[in-house]
């Protein structure tokens, strides 16, 4: 059949106009019957039964043409076909033509399934065992719209295995949905030993997507990593039908966290706990513990269906599992389904009763013992061990604000611990007599403990000593730190309590968080800075930020430019304060610090004037556009169009230079009355394009373009331009348009066009697409791809091949 399209608005007679097909050959022409009227936007399809016009099928020519049978109005030429494949415009009465898998005939080409061309192989599964009956192949459609797959073909490898599968006529897979085959109704056998899995065009010879693999594992599949992505993985937990990854995750994640090797009297049985360090609950079933490989007891498989929660424990009992774990040492293993890979390890040389080896905090790389254990909770429940606990902060030189010296311990835990007969020292072997802590005294979970010198008489010397927190055997040292000197009323401690980066204090936090109200600071770092205003801003700035979780007073620090040089440094003044995440600005009308626009050093400086604290070094700067880090306290600067002072540097807009210029009207004539260009927002958030520029050919044509502050286009929205607003005029006769940054320099996008026809616009295929054509019915300020009827002079044609 053939099928016409009228795109006008007014009903045309096709009486005595002739169809034919290689008009020097072929068969013979049809002349339209009288009275055949074809209506306003309207289709006439034309059937072989009527016309005995044959179109060959190894190509041919498609013409219509006026009723003195010479004048051709419109042909098409084509050099191949397939089963149920037509031929036809891309849009209703565009100029370009391409293949449908689906043909539409006597209706709109634009039709609202999609070819599956775009749809992918995500996973599959080759060796069913107790899980899954059968085999199976399971298709993803990337796209955001229903997609047609009638047609298409699944194959294993093309050249033999199992006869391939064509997809039966009216299949669609739902926008970002699923389709899984089984094996019961391709008839698709993926060979054990490795095989390839393809996806086809309908022709039967167009692989458009494919895998190929050389083992398989029971109930285990192959899949993307996430659905749609290029990276490939197996999964021991498969998800037929559903997104990779979905629900319950990996198993090869689980960590052995602690076992009981000799059960005495606390006790009856060995055990092995298992925890989960993600986010969410993991199924295990099929993974394996055992002792020693290749001797002791029998690997133990664990059952289907087996869950652990998110952040959760499962112990598993001698009774259960028989693993018997010897008491002078063995292996406990965590393995694979695969009975090969060793997922997770640990070896212990002896043992002891009723005390368990176990991670020093739930998943820690650290494994230490446990004299009571905790089988199914955290690792250190109830009152642990004390060595755990570390020394958080100590003053060894009061004078106006303390009476006396003082040492801080911290406890790292989630519970209480009782530190009874620990030790404090300063010099071991000189200095001051060691204190033993009293019976009875415990740390809170997250908690401190304050000694203060007149309960421990340890004097530390203000020229430098040694601060020693040690086990009750009186010799192991557990924790310490030697300090070379000393100033009144400044402790040390380290950054955040626990961490192993210890710094002075200018306002100490005795009994409270290292990072408590008012925390010093040292933590602050520059985020963002204008050296360069011009009409957005009337004055220079400097923006700091305060990445912790508390408030922080930087009373005394410096802000400076070039050290020893340019503008005199400022000295940030008393009771200044950053809010816990928050920022603060220094405009310079404060600060009287002035960055150079050819470049500078922007400084963060210590109250002692000498130690910098962060610092940014820039070579050069634009009007109105600011250095900052890309999101707030990262180490990786940016420079934004859209400065944000006072507010995060991760803005809700995305960033202009991803705006592209989607359509545009170079020769109005009756439908518009002027020119005008598009833009379109690709982005899931809206945009703001602010001091963009719009331009013709660079350095000549028409003045540029800025955009107005101010200006946004909206997520996968739209912005138009007009010539009276702009005053860009684009030539008739070809020219370029460019979407430029506000640098004035660097092109975001440009398109160059040879020639122009009257109301026939330049655009995008689809929205953001790569591909550029022309419309007969331009759209502006709206979709390129939408269902808008067009509009012409003339009568086009489409056809399918009989």
């Amino acid at each position: 059949w053939v099928e016409f399209y009228n795109p006008q608005s007014l009903a045309v007679d096709l009486s005595g106009f002739i169809l034919d097909d290689i008009t020097t050959g072929g068969t013979d022409p049809y002349s339209i019957a009288p009275g055949t009227v074809v209506p306003a936007y309207g289709y006439l399809v034309l059937y072989q039964g009527a016309t005995g016009v044959g179109l060959n099928n190894a190509g041919d020519t498609v013409t219509l043409l006026k009723p003195d049978g010479v004048t051709v109005i419109d042909s098409y030429s084509y050099s191949s076909s397939a089963d149920d494949v037509s031929y036809g415009r891309e849009s209703d009465g565009s100029s370009i033509w391409i293949t449908f898998n689906v043909p539409t005939p006597g209706s709109a080409n634009i039709i609202v399934l999609t070819n599956g061309d775009s749809v992918l192989i995500n996973e599959f599964l080759p060796d069913p065992y107790t899980l899954y009956t059968e085999e199976w192949i399971e298709l993803y459609n990337p796209l955001d719209e229903t997609v047609n797959v009638s047609g298409y073909v699944i194959d294993d490898i093309t050249t033999g295995g199992t006869g391939p599968y064509t997809i039966p006529l009216g299949t669609t897979i739902p926008a970002f949905g699923f389709l899984v085959l089984y094996q019961s109704v391709t008839g698709v056998g993926l060979n054990n030993a490795g095989d390839t899995v393809n996806y086809l065009k309908p022709d039967g010879v167009t692989v458009l997507d494919s895998y190929t693999y050389s083992s398989s594992a029971d109930d285990i599949s192959y899949g993307r990593e996430t659905d749609g992505a290029s990276t490939w993985i197996t999964f021991d937990v498969p998800t037929p039908g559903t997104t990779n990854g979905i629900g319950t995750n990996d198993g090869d994640f689980i960590l052995i966290n602690e076992f009981l090797a000799d059960p005495n009297t606390l006790y009856t049985e060995e055990w092995i706990e298992l925890f989960n360090p993600l986010a969410v609950d993991v199924d295990i079933s099929g993974y394996i513990l055992d002792d020693l490989i290749g001797g002791g007891t029998s690997p133990y498989t664990i059952p289907s269906g087996t869950i652990i929660p998110a952040y959760g424990f499962l112990v598993f009992y001698q009774s259960t599992t028989n693993l018997a774990l010897n008491n002078a040492g063995d292996d406990v293993n965590y393995i694979h389904p695969d009975g090969i890979t060793v997922l997770d390890s640990y070896s212990y040389t002896s043992s002891a009763d009723d005390i368990s080896y176990g991670r020093e905090t739930d998943g820690s790389s650290i494994w230490i013992t446990f004299d009571i254990p905790t089988p199914g909770a955290t690792n250190g429940v109830a009152s642990n061990d004390g060595d755990l606990i570390v020394i958080n902060e100590f003053l060894p030189d009061p004078n106006t604000l303390y009476t006396e010296e003082w040492i801080e311990l911290y406890n790292p835990l989630g519970v209480a611990v009782d530190i009874s007969g620990y030790i404090l020292d300063d010099l071991i072997g000189g200095g001051t007599a060691p204190y033993t802590i009293p019976m009875g005294t415990t740390v809170p979970a997250y908690g401190f403990i304050l000694f203060y010198q007149s309960t421990t008489n340890i004097g530390l010397n203000n020229a430098g000593d040694d601060i020693n927190y040690i086990n009750p055997d009186g010799i192991t040292v557990l924790d310490t730190y030697t300090y070379s000197s000393s100033t009144d009323d400044v402790s040390y401690g380290r950054e955040t309590d626990g961490a192993s980066t210890w710094i002075t204090f200018d306002i100490p936090t005795p009994g409270a968080s290292n990072v408590g109200p008012m925390a010093n600071g040292d933590g602050v770092l520059i985020n963002e800075f204008l050296a360069d205003p011009n009409t957005l801003y009337s004055e220079e700035w400097i923006e700091l930020y305060n990445p912790s979780d508390v408030e922080v007073d930087i009373s005394g620090y410096v802000l400076d430019d070039l050290i020893g040089g340019g503008t005199s440094p400022y000295t940030i003044p008393s009771g200044t304060t950053i809010p816990a995440f928050g920022f603060i600005v220094f405009y310079q009308g404060v600060t009287g610090i002035g960055l150079n626009n050819a470049g500078d050093d922007v400084n963060y400086i210590h109250p002692d004037g000498v130690t910098v604290l962060d610092t940014y070094t820039y070579s050069s700067s634009a009007d109105d556009i600011s250095y900052g880090r890309e999101i707030d306290g990262s180490s990786v600067w940016v420079t934004f169009d859209s400065p944000t002072p006072g507010a995060s540097n991760f803005v809700p807009s995305g960033s202009g230079d991803d705006i592209l210029i989607n359509e545009f009207l170079p020769d109005p004539n009756t439908l518009y009355t002027e020119e005008w260009i598009e833009l379109y927002n690709p982005l899931d958030v809206d945009v703001d394009i602010s001091g963009y520029i719009i331009d013709d050919l660079i350095g000549g044509g028409t003045s540029p373009y800025t955009i107005p502050a101010g200006t946004v286009i909206p997520a996968h929205g739209y912005l138009l331009f007009y010539q009276s607003t702009t005053n860009l005029a684009l030539n008739n006769a070809g020219d370029d348009v460019n979407f430029i940054n506000p640098d004035g320099v660097t092109v975001l996008d440009s398109f160059t066009y040879g020639s122009s026809t009257d109301d026939v616009s330049y655009g995008r295929e689809i929205d953001g697409g790569p591909t550029w054509t022309t419309f007969t019915t331009p759209t502006p300020g709206a979709s390129n791809d939408g269902t808008v009827p067009l509009t012409g002079v003339e009568l086009v044609v489409l056809f399918r091949k009989f």
